[in-house]
């Protein structure tokens, strides 16, 4: 027995299951050749019988097909920009007022769009910190030794959300 194909793709693969389909090979001797040339985990029987109905449907596309519903992401060009553009017009907005002048949620905002301005401003860190009576004095104290600044974002008991200003390079 030959030695199994370990760098495969599953465009590779279903090319595979197409040209054995087209040569009228059953779903099971695909299956078995599949498994011998690639190894087990390339391709599940139940796929193998997925991808010959596709294929005896008149699929000719090797790539998944585009999913319907909700997009993975949100943080798109099209949702942060009325964000970045708010920033950029008063610095000194916070994230309640954003949300509050754009009509969404100040979660999405800490969440998605701010993060994503911020690594795109490259100005600010959002940093996750436990509240304690000292906090604002510790602040102060590293405001004042170091060249980085803190300005205090959200309170949520236990936690308050701080942005952290990179140093200037």
């Amino acid at each position: 027995m030959a030695t199994p194909i370990k760098e495969r793709s599953k465009l590779e693969v279903r090319a595979v299951v197409r040209f054995l389909f087209s040569k009228g090979t059953k779903v099971s001797e695909i299956h078995k050749q599949i498994a011998e040339t690639y190894g087990e985990g390339a391709m599940s029987r139940s796929r193998v019988y997925q991808w010959c109905t596709w294929f005896g449907e008149g699929r000719t596309s090797l790539g998944d097909e585009p999913k319907s519903g909700r997009r993975k992401t949100s943080t798109n060009e099209e949702n942060t920009t009325p964000v970045d553009e708010l920033i950029r017009c008063d610095r000194r907005m916070n994230v309640r007022e954003i949300a509050l002048k754009l009509e969404i949620p100040k979660r999405y905002l800490l969440m998605y769009a701010y993060p994503k301005l911020v690594e795109n401003l490259n100005l600010f860190t959002l940093v996750e910190v436990k509240v304690s009576t000292i906090l604002i004095e510790i602040i102060n104290i590293m405001d004042t030794l170091t060249n980085i600044k803190y300005v205090l974002v959200e309170r949520r008991a236990p936690l308050i959300f701080v942005m952290k200003r990179h140093a200037a390079t």
